[in-house]
């Protein structure tokens, strides 16, 4: 009885967000909003009709251009783009260079580089470090803040 389900939201990374994206395409109607991070679902695995279906939720990937294993053009790019053209009117993208440490307690080893002051660079494949840190932000609005603002309503 605690439970707004009218608030249930979906999140994961790597094969989460593969799990995020295969839940909202099982469950239809049933997620308020998703944010699938470095998702390896691929793109040509996903039917038009499932397209249409997952244009009405609200979605919020992130993703680094450098993920050597969740590789945006094959995953998160064409899917993005997808949606877009389905007309999903409530769904964003955070694509980030790489993975660099924004807190400033780390920097990379003096000896991989000449400049002592170097952020340190993760791998590409860890892009929920920018989520897990609220990080993402369009139009001033953090993930976290849009994503308390999602709420399921009528399909």
């Amino acid at each position: 009885p605690y439970i707004d389900r009218n608030r249930i939201y979906i999140g994961g990374c790597s094969a989460g967000g593969y799990m995020t994206l295969n839940m909202l395409i099982e469950k239809p109607g049933f997620f308020a909003a998703a944010i699938p991070t470095c998702e390896v679902y691929v793109n040509n695995k996903i039917t038009d009709k499932e397209i249409q279906e997952l244009a009405k939720v609200p979605m919020w990937f992130v993703q680094a251009k450098n993920d050597g294993m969740a590789k945006p053009a094959v995953y998160v790019s064409p899917t993005f783009e997808r949606l877009e053209n389905a007309g999903a009117s409530n769904v964003h993208l955070s694509m980030y260079e790489g993975v660099f440490d924004k807190t400033g307690k780390y920097l990379a080893k003096k000896d991989d580089d000449d400049d002592p002051d170097k952020v340190y660079e993760y791998n590409g494949h860890y892009s929920w470090i920018y989520v897990l840190n609220n990080d993402p932000n369009e139009d001033g609005k953090s993930i976290f803040e849009w994503l308390s603002e999602q709420k399921k309503y009528s399909r």
